[in-house]
């Protein structure tokens, strides 16, 4: 009687399920890694600047004035009469809260200067304290 040898057949394939675990880990690093900043949500198109700095705090809030001077508290069209209450508002919300803030004031480099002061006086009268102005690297 003759016996019949099996042999293993060899995958004719590669296995692949270890590259996708691994692909998944790095797609999870980079997501952890990057830091995504939102912005104002209006265009603008900021003036160059020489000096740049990272704001550290964690609570951001977004000023934008265009250049047909409207200004933009936190993506909503805002008149700057009202601007010193939203202000207000945010502020009281975020101390309670123990929150650190900056606001940072993304103007069109062709926005007229009396708006864009006139936003700056109000943010002031407000109490806000730690005003950055939002440039493009040179």
């Amino acid at each position: 009687m003759r016996f019949v040898r099996k042999t293993k057949r060899k995958s004719k394939g590669i296995n692949v399920t270890p590259l996708i675990d691994l692909m998944f880990l790095l797609v999870i690093f980079i997501l952890i890694a990057a830091q995504f900043e939102p912005d104002a949500g209006v265009s603008v198109t900021l003036p160059s600047g020489g000096i740049m700095s990272e704001a550290t705090e964690s609570l951001i809030w977004r000023m934008a004035i265009t250049i047909e001077g409207d200004c933009f508290f936190e993506r909503e069209k805002t008149s700057i009469a009202e601007l010193r209450q939203r202000i207000e508002d945010v502020r009281r919300d975020a101390l309670l809260r123990g929150y650190n803030h900056v606001l940072v004031v993304e103007a069109d480099e062709g926005a007229p200067f009396g708006i864009v002061a006139q936003a700056l006086a109000e943010a002031r009268k407000a109490g806000q304290t730690q005003i950055r102005f939002s440039m493009m690297p040179e």
